[in-house]
């Protein structure tokens, strides 16, 4: 096996870290008239995936673009979107909920 093997003096490539900022210019204008150009950075969320996950998510958009099909033309825009929530029970147990409504009446009944 290491007779194999050529011996070079060429060494290893350094290992580096990808920059996952994208950089631009725009021009920043204050009030008293005065503008001057700034170099601004937008950095790209990372997406950490298990090795098998990827190839599963790989898979997944090829099939399911096909069966998509496009909205009728005739509906309206308010039929796609979802009804507006009356309040914000995202993240609540059911305990919670449950003392929410609870606490609602009584105020109700204090109120009458």
């Amino acid at each position: 096996m290491s007779e194999e093997k050529k011996l070079t003096l060429a060494s290893r490539k350094t290992l580096g870290v990808k920059t996952t900022v994208e950089t631009g210019r725009v021009r920043q204008s204050f009030s008293h008239g005065r503008s001057k150009p700034v170099v601004v950075e937008v950095k790209r969320k990372r997406v950490l995936r298990k090795p098998g996950e990827a190839e599963a998510e790989a898979e997944a958009p090829a099939t399911a673009e096909p069966a998509s099909a496009p909205a009728p033309a005739g509906a309206p825009a308010s039929e796609t979107l979802p009804p507006p929530a009356a309040h914000d029970l995202d993240g609540l147990t059911a305990d919670e909920i449950t003392t929410r409504q609870a606490v609602a009446k009584a105020a109700m009944k204090q109120a009458e």
